[in-house]
């Protein structure tokens, strides 16, 4: 089974949502892909979320008939062992997770996929989160058309 990692700053709002739209689009096409979420914040503490997921992404899931699976699932900081274990990774927003790449991962940095998805407030969610719809659609139109051979872990340097 092949993966596509969705990575934000905190891994509760752009990210979760992605993860859900993924896995919702690929388990009802039978695909042998499957997403998952991280943030590169590494002390998920230090944001002032509430709860496991924003009520935002879980509204707009829902008004789009996709029932959440992993919406218990309390937010996540991304480690070198989720580089190196997935097919794909996608960060959501160059402008503010490519520093945070090049300061926590920098073996990683030029080896992922930036799209330019803002976070709130920047973008208001009516824009954003249909925005990352159009996207995941598209990679996933990429991936049946073009049959990715190797994983990421095979050309990431490992530690």
């Amino acid at each position: 089974m092949d993966t596509v990692l969705f990575l934000c700053t905190g891994n509760y709002y752009r990210s979760r949502f992605s993860e859900e739209y993924f896995n919702y689009r690929a388990i009802g096409s039978s695909m042998k892909w499957r997403a998952d979420s991280r943030g590169l914040q590494q002390n998920m503490s230090t944001l002032n979320n509430v709860g496991s997921i924003s009520s935002t992404a879980l509204e707009s899931l829902r008004e789009i008939d996709i029932s959440p699976i992993m919406a218990s699932r309390m937010p996540l900081s991304v480690s070198i062992r989720d580089f190196q274990n997935s097919t794909k990774i996608i960060a959501l927003c160059e402008r503010e997770h490519r520093p945070l790449m090049a300061d926590l991962f920098p073996m990683y940095e030029n080896m992922i996929e930036y799209w330019d998805i803002e976070d709130r407030p920047l973008w208001r969610p009516e824009h954003a989160l249909p925005l990352l719809q159009i996207r995941i659609d598209d990679f996933i139109r990429q991936i049946n058309s073009v049959p990715l051979n190797s994983t990421l872990a095979n050309e990431i340097p490992q530690e």
